[in-house]
């Protein structure tokens, strides 16, 4: 089973690249992750997240059709959780993120059954 970041650690990581992501949203086209331009807080959770650990392998391998997928959902405002893939991942925008409590930091990225 794959270690669980702490809270804190991913707090951190996330304010260090709020303004790394706001500089890389310019870029974020030519880098084929335009998807998350308008990702809310999950946009920098997905970049910063450590995605060999997950069952969908590297944020560069990931399917146009989750990648269009996601650009659709993360900005919306009404509650969306998305389970991807045979291990059912869990991918959510940030209206959803309060619905799930403690979960939140540590269900992104992972399958349903681990949590």
């Amino acid at each position: 089973m794959a270690k669980e970041p702490s809270e804190t650690r991913i707090s951190s990581r996330l304010a260090d690249l709020r303004g790394a992501f706001a500089d890389m949203s310019d870029q974020s086209h030519d880098a084929g992750w335009s998807f998350l331009s308008d990702g809310g807080e999950p946009a920098p959770l997905i970049v910063a997240y450590d995605w060999d650990t997950s069952p969908l392998g590297s944020l560069q391998s990931w399917s146009p059709a989750l990648c269009a997928t996601l650009g659709l959902i993360l900005p919306a405002r009404a509650e969306i959780v998305l389970f991807w893939g045979p291990d059912y991942v869990a991918l959510y925008n940030e209206a959803y993120a309060p619905t799930i409590g403690n979960k939140h930091l540590r269900a992104l990225g992972r399958p349903a059954c681990e949590n």
